[in-house]
């Protein structure tokens, strides 16, 4: 059977070097790249990947939206996420919503992208050994949930205004708290969720449908 892949990525030089290893790799296959998620849904619409190559920074919906949509067209289809480092860390709670691998590109060698397509194309998940210690900390940490669970009601006030795109100023005042303290806060936070910046936040909201949920959020206290 003829293998065909779908690639998502907003980066030329990136699906440039995916589309001449892949039909290196598997002769006669057929590739499609896309810039944009709109194109991405409209492919999937059409037709059947063996594989779905996407990066988490591209064009249109988030991240979460487009794996849903994507599953939602083709229920069993094969998704591989092939992004930089600092959004593979944030690409882990997307196992539990259907994606098969996280590979990063800075440490993606041509081996290793060809044994992460492999293992996925034979109905397996691929998981990189720091994925894997990853995932076994969040168990150990008891983040079974909703991470935003772990955050006291006060850092889910900020979390909030910080994802709604307010700045630290901007909280303080409305808090009537000192920026230094909303700064401590934001540590606290992005600590807490594993992100690394309002990137990452944003993204970990989305994923957990935060603005929806805030109020049915449990939470340890203050």
């Amino acid at each position: 059977m003829k293998n065909s892949f779908l690639i998502l990525d907003n980066h030329e030089i990136v699906m440039i070097g995916l589309k001449y290893l892949l039909k290196e790799t598997y002769l006669n296959a057929e590739v499609k790249a896309v810039n944009n998620c709109d194109d991405a849904i409209e492919s999937l619409k059409h037709h059947n990947f063996s594989l779905i190559i996407f990066d988490m920074q591209h064009q249109g919906k988030n991240s979460n939206d487009f794996i849903k949509t994507a599953l939602s067209i083709q229920p069993e289809a094969k998704i591989l996420i092939f992004s930089a480092s600092r959004e593979c860390n944030l690409a882990k709670h997307y196992y539990k919503i259907g994606i098969k691998g996280v590979l990063c590109k800075e440490s993606g060698t041509r081996s290793e992208i060809i044994n992460a397509i492999e293992t996925i194309l034979k109905g397996k998940k691929y998981i990189t050994p720091d994925m894997l210690i990853a995932l076994s900390e969040d168990t150990i940490k008891g983040y079974h949930g909703n991470p935003f669970s772990n955050l006291s009601h006060r850092e889910l006030e900020i979390a909030k205004y910080l994802i709604e795109g307010e700045k630290v100023s901007g909280i303080s005042k409305n808090l009537d708290l000192a920026s230094s303290t909303i700064g401590t806060f934001k540590a606290r936070i992005y600590e807490k969720l594993n992100v690394t910046n309002i990137m990452g936040l944003t993204s970990m909201a989305n994923l957990y449908n935060f603005k929806n949920g805030y109020n049915n959020i449990s939470h340890p206290g203050l």
